[in-house]
């Protein structure tokens, strides 16, 4: 969320100022938005892994999209 607002230069409040009282409320303690209930089970998710976001960011920075394609 952090990285978001920094691209989109807006503090990372702008994403929570119009959410609900119910929501704020809700606890989601038991498990993340990915619905893994511990960071164990997240880390094994190879999507939620720092070096696949690398990479698909790093995909996604080649201009040419026949280049980019092969690649894939």
């Amino acid at each position: 969320m952090y990285d978001l607002s920094h691209v989109l230069d807006v503090p990372a409040s702008f994403f929570f100022k119009d959410m609900s009282d119910e929501i704020k409320k809700r606890d989601d303690t038991s498990s993340d938005s990915l619905g893994a209930h511990t960071l164990e089970e997240a880390d094994k998710d190879p999507l939620t892994r720092h070096k696949t976001l690398e990479l698909v960011r790093a995909c996604y920075k080649v201009g040419n999209a026949a280049v980019r394609k092969r690649v894939f």
